[in-house]
C-alpha cells in the first residue's frame, strides 16, 4: 500500500546485512531489516540486530504520538485497519540426534512428494535448501542457496513457518 519493497533471504544477520548492502548498491534506501522472531535492524548505523536503536525509535514514536494525543493502542489499531492483522507464534523443537533428524526430514521429503497439510493447516509452500526445491517458484527451484552442510526444510503454512535450524 505504501509502495514498500520487500526481499526475502536466509535467516541470520550475515545474510540480512549482505542483502541490505546489495539493495543499497541497487539504489534502495533500506529502512528496516529483520528476522521474524529474533531481531530488527533499523536504518544503516548498526548493521546487526540492535535493541538500543529499536528502543530509541520506539521512544521517538511514543513522543510523536503523545504530542498528537494518540495512544500506542489506537495507533496499532489504525495499522490493523490499514494493513490487516498478523499473528505469529513461534515454537522450537530441539533434537540433538542427527540420525533421528535425517529420518524426520526423509518422511517430510517423501521422495519429493512433499506434504500438502500439517494437521488442520494447508501448506502454502515448501522450501528445502538441501534438495533445492521451492514450491513458491514457478520452476520449483530455489532463488538462493545456503551452506552445503545446511539441512533445512522450511514449510510455509501461509504465514506460519516450520523451520529447522542447526
Amino acid at each position: 500500500k505504501n509502495k514498500a519493497h520487500f526481499e526475502e533471504c536466509l535467516t541470520g544477520f550475515k545474510w540480512i546485512a549482505n542483502k541490505v548492502l546489495d539493495l543499497e548498491k541497487a539504489g534502495y534506501n533500506v529502512l528496516v531489516s529483520y528476522e521474524e522472531a529474533i531481531g530488527f535492524c533499523i536504518g544503516n548505523i548498526v548493521r546487526d540486530k540492535d535493541g538500543i536503536t529499536a528502543a530509541a525509535c520506539l521512544g521517538e514514536l511514543y513522543t510523536t504520538l503523545c504530542a498528537k494525543g494518540i495512544s500506542f493502542s489506537d495507533y496499532l489499531e489504525d495499522i490493523y485497519k490499514t494493513y490487516g492483522y498478523y499473528l505469529t507464534k513461534n515454537h522450537y523443537f530441539l533434537c540433538y540426534d542427527p540420525e533421528k533428524m535425517k529420518k524426520i526430514f526423509d518422511v517430510i521429503r517423501n521422495g519429493g512428494n512433499y506434504p500438502t497439510k500439517c494437521g488442520e493447516f494447508a501448506i502454502k509452500n515448501i522450501r528445502d535448501l538441501t534438495t533445492g526445491y521451492d514450491s513458491s517458484q514457478a520452476n520449483n527451484c530455489l532463488l538462493y542457496t545456503s551452506d552445503a552442510a545446511d539441512d533445512t526444510p522450511c514449510v510455509d503454512l501461509g504465514g506460519r513457518r516450520i523451520i529447522k535450524k542447526k
